[in-house]
């Protein structure tokens, strides 16, 4: 009878030990190691990676059960939006259980968030389908030169109800902008001496790529997680952490093996920890860069 042996080495679960050289093949995305997203008809829709990441970066948790083409609610397109850029809800929001327009989403976009246009920002952008002096149009304006909002060339559709798979493109799109929004802030990198309670965390979502958090004497314990990984050699790197008032984002990386080197034939669970004071503020991740080594 074979036996598989857990062990436990910091930044990555691990069993079943052999050895190889790395092939120096692409690894997937860190969000396609393990599919949040699983209904079918999600998988092959353009949104499909946007609602990926905001599942794994802990925004949107209520994906499944619905088709990207399916109308959202004003009341969930808020709150969402609210959620990735860390703002508090409005004193009054009416009609939550309404469909939106584009053009709408596009002015909630505008007033949620403080990007720099630049002097593009001065440029209306030639969709055919604007009519002139329609309050919407600066929203519009902002939203496209921003990049978080297009069209189809020549038109904007700014009547049509929006869609979930199209919210979620545009969600995905200011978390992307979140950094030019927030402050960075320090935070110490953690790689021995984990607490009980962080170790159970990375036990039980370590085979789910995501950001989770726990406090513990008196800090804030960030873990980000790369997924199950077919081979030793693969690491994850917190880089950069960001608040507002209201949130906390993350910035990190995942470096697959470099092309030729002797790696462990494994199944390995990669993670990396970091803590920052204490605080009650939701921590969320932002877009988890992987570094394919370049094959010389």
């Amino acid at each position: 009878m074979k036996h598989s042996t857990l062990l436990l080495v910091f930044g990555a679960t691990v069993f079943m030990v052999q050895n190889a050289y790395a092939n120096g093949q692409a690894d997937p995305v860190i969000s396609q190691q393990k599919e949040v997203v699983r209904d079918d008809v999600w998988v092959h829709h353009y949104s499909y990676m946007s609602a990926q990441e905001l599942c794994q970066s802990g925004i949107w948790d209520a994906i499944t059960g619905h088709g990207p083409d399916e109308t959202i609610k004003r009341g969930e397109f808020v709150d969402l939006l609210l959620k990735v850029t860390g703002q508090e809800p409005p004193e009054a929001l009416f009609n939550k259980e309404e469909e939106l327009t584009r053009a709408e989403a596009a002015k909630w976009v505008a007033e949620l968030t403080q990007l720099n246009t630049g002097i593009a920002g001065q440029l209306k952008p030639s969709f055919q389908d604007l009519e002139n002096g329609d309050a919407y149009n600066d929203a519009i304006a902002y939203v496209y030169h921003t990049g978080i909002m297009g069209g189809d060339g020549t038109r904007f559709y700014p009547n049509h109800r929006l869609t979930r798979g199209q919210a979620a493109v545009i969600l995905d799109h200011v978390l992307m902008r979140m950094p030019q929004m927030a402050r960075e802030i320090s935070f110490e990198k953690v790689e021995q001496d984990l607490p009980a309670s962080v170790q159970s965390l990375i036990e039980a979502h370590k085979k789910e790529a995501g950001i989770y958090s726990v406090s513990e004497r008196g800090f804030r314990y960030v873990v980000v997680t790369a997924g199950e990984k077919p081979t030793g050699g693969y690491s994850v790197t917190i880089d950069r952490m960001y608040e507002t008032k209201h949130a906390i984002y993350v910035e990190a990386s995942t470096k697959s093996p470099e092309p030729g080197t002797f790696v462990p034939m494994i199944i390995t669970y990669p993670f990396a920890v970091a803590k920052i004071k204490e605080t009650n503020k939701p921590v969320y991740l932002l877009r988890n860069h992987v570094i394919h080594p370049i094959t010389k």
